[in-house]
């Protein structure tokens, strides 16, 4: 069984994508003669399950008792469940949500699974409801950090063992697919140029819930960055969409920011027209010098593919990224920052590209062993 971050949608986030995929790759090894659940949440999300080939397993549904998830889960009797930790389990999006899931992995422990949750963030906003249902779960369950900051957190305010490891994320594979190659000879031609190739990732949920009204105007800070940078050095901007999901969807950051700066810049701006898949944005951004990404699974990606990224930080969780990788956490901004001091935080990614090579060899020196601990998301003790 295996419990997913969204299962109303499944795999409409890339990031969502770019930990499954490792994650079913590793139970087919595992368990070859088993099915695989994964726990949705409609029809909708039923139907995006049986695409994979794998089985739907309706109890995240909201009308659905706890009494009955547990009868559900106890007549499986699963051999192993897995709970994809990501971003949000530790309550800073939907503390009742969060908690849910972790129940749900609760009871496949109860009833003789062994449990599993992969590498999660722990936030700035840890939920106090949340933590106090990590106390009570049942044990053993191995619960997994996937940075040390969010492993300091976890310990200090749960008083829970746990393990540090990386992110699932990391154990992708680069995919290499023709529907890339338009995008790789624009930037086979932007190179011919001199331009250095940037890629960008903007979004809402840069801005909490209560500020989202806010968004517009962040937005055309942001430009006016990107708008300095390219107006002071050869540079072409690549916009790299990675979540589709609805009102939260990069489309809603990168097309105003797109179409404002080919006015001005032209060919220097590209908005690829197809959405790629988790594997070929991993495989696109070895291709670019370096990334500004608002999206924790797009700086992994870029990370394990060896690019230098400038974070655009939310709820505290990238400077733990970085620690993995031995780099500067001064080099992140935030949407405050960017909104109120657009000027200088187009100088401060100015300087993060003119020490991006040096950035790339240490990158490259630390990604065997980030891998070596994201396989450790499937250890045993």
């Amino acid at each position: 069984m295996i419990i997913p971050p969204d299962p109303y949608l499944i795999v409409s986030s890339i990031g969502d994508t770019a930990m499954l995929d490792p994650l079913i790759s590793h139970v087919r090894i595992e368990f070859p003669e088993h099915k695989i659940y994964i726990v949705t949440a409609s029809d909708a999300a039923d139907e995006a399950v049986r695409t994979l080939g794998l089985e739907p397993l309706q109890i995240a549904r909201t009308d659905l008792r706890l009494a009955d998830v547990f009868a559900i889960v106890e007549k499986r009797r699963f051999r192993a469940a897995y709970l994809m930790g990501a971003d949000g389990l530790d309550g800073s999006y939907d503390p009742y949500f969060s908690g849910m899931q972790i129940i749900m992995l609760d009871a496949a422990a109860r009833t003789g699974a062994r449990a599993t949750i992969t590498g999660f963030s722990v936030s700035q906003m840890f939920h106090p409801m949340v933590q106090q249902v990590f106390r009570e779960i049942a044990l053993p369950i191995r619960i997994n950090l996937r940075d040390p900051l969010s492993y300091q957190r976890f310990v200090d305010q749960t008083g829970v063992g746990a393990h540090k490891v990386a992110d699932i994320a990391f154990l992708l594979d680069d995919g290499q697919t023709g529907r890339m190659a338009p995008i790789i000879q624009w930037i086979g031609r932007r190179r011919d140029q001199n331009h250095k190739i940037v890629g960008i990732n903007f979004h809402p949920l840069l801005l909490e819930l209560s500020e989202r009204d806010k968004f517009p105007s962040l937005v055309d800070a942001f430009i006016q960055s990107l708008r300095q940078l390219a107006s002071r050095h050869p540079v072409s901007f690549l916009m790299i969409s990675h979540d589709t999901r609805g009102s939260s969807s990069d489309i809603h950051g990168l097309k105003p920011i797109e179409e404002a700066l080919r006015a001005e810049f032209g060919e220097r701006i590209l908005y690829p027209e197809i959405q790629l898949g988790a594997a070929e944005i991993k495989g696109l951004v070895k291709h670019v010098d370096m990334v500004v990404s608002g999206r924790m699974h797009l700086m992994i990606a870029a990370l394990g593919a060896g690019t230098p990224v400038f974070g655009i930080e939310y709820k505290g969780k990238m400077k733990g990224l970085l620690q993995y990788f031995g780099l500067d956490t001064a080099h992140l901004t935030s949407a405050d920052e960017i909104l109120h001091s657009p000027g200088p935080v187009s100088d401060k990614i100015e300087r993060f590209l003119e020490i991006s090579p040096r950035q790339r060899t240490q990158i490259a020196s630390q990604v065997p062993a980030i891998r070596q601990l994201a396989e450790a998301n499937f250890a045993l003790n």
